[in-house]
């Protein structure tokens, strides 16, 4: 009995080892018995169907009153809003040009306070400066 149980772990040792025996990284060959599709290099086909997000609804502004402030924090005011076209305009013959909006005061806006504006509508500040 000890001599077939030897001989059995022996046939197994065997086994084992001759599936170790070939060399390492030697190309394997892979038979194939279906045929494969072509794949195509280049989408030329257009979808059946195309989506399409809809733009969202203009959404509208009330603007404040910001006469009487001062004008660098009045356009931060509006910006923080959303508006995005805020303007200066001088209100004082002497002086043509707003360099500096923080010199200036808020004397008047166009359009008027109240008024519903999409946030790229051209908000005009009228400011003045002694």
């Amino acid at each position: 009995m000890e001599l077939r149980g030897g001989l059995l772990i022996a046939a197994v040792v065997s086994v084992v080892f001759s599936g170790c025996s070939g060399s390492p990284g030697a190309p394997e060959t892979v038979t194939v018995t279906q045929p494969v599709a072509s794949i195509p290099t280049a989408v030329t086909e257009t979808p059946a169907f195309e989506t399409k997000t809809a733009a969202p609804a203009a959404l509208y502004i009330t603007l404040p009153d910001v006469t009487g402030i001062n004008a660098d924090l009045a356009q931060d005011q509006l910006e923080k809003l959303g508006l995005q076209n805020v303007e200066f305009a001088s209100a004082n013959s002497k002086y043509g040009v707003v360099v500096l909006a923080r010199n200036w005061t808020v004397t008047g806006m166009e359009p008027a306070a109240g008024a519903a504006v999409k946030s790229g509508d051209r908000i005009i500040l009228k400011v003045y400066k002694d």
